[in-house]
């Protein structure tokens, strides 16, 4: 995770904001600018943007957001992936990274239950 950290916080983003956030909000509304505004329109631009650094540090200390260990912070990668603009399929066809991440969730046996209950057992969009 530190190298997730390094690189979002170079590029701007405030973690505090994203984890103090209302996870029931799409992910364009929960990235603030550094005065506290929301992005608004350009959020989903920017969403983007983050999902790209986070995608290119998966592939130098991956293969998870810890390195080797599986954690609740790929769990929670999936989860914004499912939000992902214009659909989480989009998002996983540009960021092969993160697709091996939602893809090894979804193999997850407690988690496949879960996800197959929700309709969300295979990529949406």
């Amino acid at each position: 995770m530190p190298g997730v950290t390094a690189a979002l916080t170079a590029s701007g983003c405030r973690l505090t904001d994203v984890q103090q956030a209302d996870t029931t909000v799409d992910v364009d509304l929960v990235l603030k600018s550094a005065d506290g505004h929301e992005l608004g329109q350009g959020g989903a631009a920017r969403a983007s943007q983050l999902f790209g650094i986070i995608d290119e540090q998966l592939g130098k200390d991956g293969p998870f957001i810890m390195g080797d260990s599986f954690s609740a912070a790929d769990i929670y990668l999936f989860m914004l992936a499912l939000w992902a603009k214009p659909s989480e399929r989009d998002l996983l066809q540009r960021c092969r990274n993160i697709a091996r991440v939602s893809e090894e969730v979804r193999r997850r046996p407690k988690l496949r239950a879960t996800l197959e209950v929700h309709g969300a057992a295979q990529p949406q969009g």
